[in-house]
C-alpha cells in the first residue's frame, strides 16, 4: 500500500509556511521603513526615488495640479485614467486609496498623510499587483511624504507662534489659530495599549503625520498629547490603536480655552483604557455638553471636588486620580489597582477616605453620576496635585 502523509503533519507544514512567508513580509516592511525614513532627510526628491526603489514601481508626488516629484520614469503627462482615480480619491474622505489597471499594469493613487488632504497625491505604477506588504510600505512612504512636504511652513510657522508667545504679542489662542488655522480646536491624547506603542508609533513626527498637526508632545510616561484642528476620523484612530495607542479625543473648544479642556480629556482618556477602544467626546446621542454653561458647569466641579483636592495638596493621597480611575472602572477594585500599580486594599482605603470627605454613599449610582460629571468640568486647578 502507498504511504500515507498523516493530516496533523500536512497542518504543520502548512503552518510553518505561512508563519515563514509572514515573518518575511514583516522583515521586507521593517526594512522599507528604516530605509524610507533615512531618505526622508533629503527631501522629497530623495524620499520620492526611494519609495519607487523599494516598491520597484515608478512613482508620482502630485499637488493641486503639478507633479511635485517624480521617480523612476514615471509618465508625464498623467494618462487621463490615472487622472479620473485621482479625481475619485480626491472626492472622497479619510484616508483612502484607489488602484487601476493601466496598459497591462497596475496603478495606486492614494494621498499622502495627514488625515488624507486631497491636495496631495503620491501615484505608483507597474507591471505586477501591489500585495499586502507593498501596501503597507506605501503607507509609511505616503506619511512620510506629506511629512516632509509640510515640514518648511510648519517649522516657520511653529517659530514665529513660539516667538509671540514668549514675547508676550500673541496668546495661546492666537498661537494655536496660526499654527492650525482654526478657531475652534480639540485635544487629543493617547495612552500605551496592550504592549503599548511600537518603536516608530512612539516617534512625535508620525505622531504627528497621522494626528495632522505640529502641536504634539510625546510623553511623561507612555502617554501623547495633541492640540488638532480636527478631530482624527476612525481609522486613523483605528491605526494608533494597532499601532500600541489608545486614543481619546475631546470636545471642541475655542482656540484659546485649551487648558480648561484638559480635565475632561484626562477623563476621557481614562474610560478608554476601561473600555479598551478609542473614546470621542460628542460622538453619541447621549452627549449634552452644549446645553451647559461653561462657567456654571466648572463651579459646580471646583465646589464638589474642593475637599478632595484640599486632602490631596495637603498629604499627596491621590484622592482624585484614584476616584477617577475607580470610576472608569466601574467600581471595579482589581483593574483599578492594576492602572494605578497598587493594591486593592489601597483603592479600597483611598475610596473609603472620598466618602468620608465628601460624606456620600459611592454605592448611590446617582452620585457616582454626579462626580463623575465633576471630574470632567473640573478645571486643571480642581485636578489635585
Amino acid at each position: 500500500m502507498p504511504s500515507r502523509t498523516p493530516f496533523l503533519a500536512v497542518n504543520r507544514a502548512v503552518s510553518v509556511a505561512l508563519t515563514e512567508a509572514g515573518q518575511r513580509e514583516q522583515r521586507r516592511i521593517t526594512a522599507a521603513r528604516e530605509t524610507l525614513t533615512r531618505a526622508a532627510g533629503g527631501g522629497l526628491g530623495e524620499l520620492t526615488s526611494s519609495l519607487a526603489s523599494v516598491l520597484r514601481s515608478w512613482v508620482a508626488l502630485v499637488g493641486a495640479g503639478d507633479v511635485l516629484a517624480s521617480a523612476h520614469d514615471a509618465p508625464a503627462p498623467l494618462p487621463p485614467e490615472v487622472r479620473e482615480l485621482m479625481a475619485t480619491v480626491r472626492a472622497g474622505s479619510g484616508i483612502r486609496s484607489a488602484t487601476t489597471d493601466l496598459d497591462g499594469g497596475f496603478v495606486v493613487v492614494q494621498p499622502v498623510y495627514p488625515q488624507a488632504t486631497a491636495s496631495h497625491l503620491v501615484v505608483v505604477g507597474r507591471s505586477r499587483r501591489f500585495d499586502g506588504a507593498d501596501r503597507a510600505i506605501l503607507a509609511v512612504g505616503a506619511a512620510l511624504l506629506g511629512l516632509v512636504g509640510r515640514a518648511g511652513s510648519d517649522a516657520a510657522e511653529l517659530g514665529a507662534a513660539v516667538t509671540g508667545l514668549l514675547l508676550g504679542r500673541a496668546s495661546p489662542g492666537d498661537a494655536a489659530r496660526s499654527l492650525l488655522g482654526a478657531e475652534v480646536v480639540r485635544l487629543v491624547a493617547g495612552a500605551a495599549y496592550r504592549r503599548g506603542p511600537d518603536e516608530v508609533a512612539q516617534r512625535s513626527d508620525w505622531l504627528r503625520a497621522r494626528l495632522d498637526t505640529p502641536l504634539v508632545e510625546v510623553g511623561p510616561g507612555p502617554r501623547f498629547t495633541a492640540v488638532a484642528g480636527t478631530g482624527p476620523a476612525p481609522e486613523v484612530l483605528a491605526d494608533l490603536r494597532e499601532h500600541g495607542w489608545l486614543a481619546a479625543v475631546g470636545s471642541p473648544v475655542p482656540a484659546g480655552r485649551t487648558a480648561g479642556a484638559v480635565a475632561e480629556l484626562d477623563l476621557l482618556l481614562a474610560r478608554a483604557r476601561a473600555l479598551g477602544r478609542p473614546v470621542v467626546a460628542g460622538s453619541g446621542p447621549l452627549d449634552f455638553e452644549g446645553l451647559l454653561d461653561p462657567a456654571v458647569a466648572g463651579g459646580f466641579a471646583a465646589r464638589a471636588l474642593e475637599p478632595l483636592v484640599a486632602l490631596d495638596r495637603a498629604g499627596d493621597r491621590s484622592l482624585v486620580p484614584t476616584l477617577r480611575t475607580w470610576l472608569a472602572h466601574h467600581g471595579g477594585w482589581e483593574p483599578t489597582a492594576a492602572e494605578l500599580g497598587v493594591h486593592r486594599n489601597s483603592v479600597r482605603h483611598r475610596i473609603a477616605q472620598v466618602e468620608r470627605a465628601l460624606d456620600v454613599d459611592l454605592a448611590d449610582p446617582e452620585t457616582r453620576m454626579r462626580l463623575w460629571f465633576a471630574l470632567r468640568w473640573a478645571s486643571p486647578d480642581a485636578q489635585g496635585p
